[in-house]
Formats: C-alpha cells, structure tokens, sequence
C-alpha cells in the first residue's frame, strides 16, 4: 500500500517488483561497461520480469549500449517501464522488493537510494498470499 501511495505522485515511479536487479547484477566491478544486450535478455527472461506489464522489445541503440554500465541497464529499463505508463522522466523510483539482505549491494549500485523497512504482522502477510497461485 506504501509503494501505492508513493507512487501515486506524479515524480514517481512504481513498478511491479524487482528481484532481477539483484539475480541479474555482475559479480563485481558494477561500474563498468557491461554487455547491455545480454543484460537486457537475462533480464526479460527472469521470472519477476515475466510479471511486469511491460516488454523489452525496443532496446537501445548499439552506440548506448556500448558504454552503459548494469545501472545505466538498470535505469534504462525503469525509465522506458515509466515511458509506458505516461510517466515519462520521474525523479523518483519506488521498488517494493524485499531485498533487506541486499542493501549493501544496492547502495553499491545506487548510492543515493533511500530504503523504508515495513515490518507486517505475520498474520496479514498470509492473507495476501493466499489467494495468489
């Protein structure tokens, strides 16, 4: 519901959950240049991508994809997910993933994010994945 409200403003994003960012992320020196065609197939062929309303089939052009790095993908991704939605160019991206383990990682990645950490009671977390298949 939080991811909702925050994304309901029009600077913001919120797009269906992420975990490819995580499984999808290079072993090591995130700062350079990546095979950004190869990125985006993993990551389409990724089982929480699969869930987002959303297709890659435009990519970026092959002088782009020469010198993005795996936040360039990252964000590019975001940016043409917002384009979809008739929201072009938010200053804000809202990811309702559970990636508390991660955290290390991610700021890593993305040194300027925030992270907000909801605990639910236990009892309202089965409800909501009841009736999920």
């Amino acid at each position: 519901m939080l991811g909702a409200m925050l994304g309901g403003h029009p600077e913001a994003i919120c797009p269906p959950e992420a975990q490819f960012i995580i499984d999808c992320m290079p072993a090591s020196n995130l700062s350079a240049a990546v095979d950004a065609n190869a990125v985006l197939d993993d990551i389409q062929r990724h089982w929480r991508f699969r869930a987002w309303p959303f297709s890659l089939e435009r990519r970026p052009s092959a002088a782009e994809m020469a010198t993005m790095s795996y936040r360039n993908v990252i964000e590019w991704v975001v940016a043409q997910y917002a384009i979809a939605h008739e929201r072009p160019a938010p200053k804000v991206w809202i990811d309702q993933s559970i990636l508390v383990r991660h955290i290390r990682k991610l700021l890593q990645l993305f040194p300027d994010a925030r992270f907000i950490h909801l605990v639910r009671d236990g009892r309202a977390v089965a409800a909501s994945i009841i009736p999920l298949r």
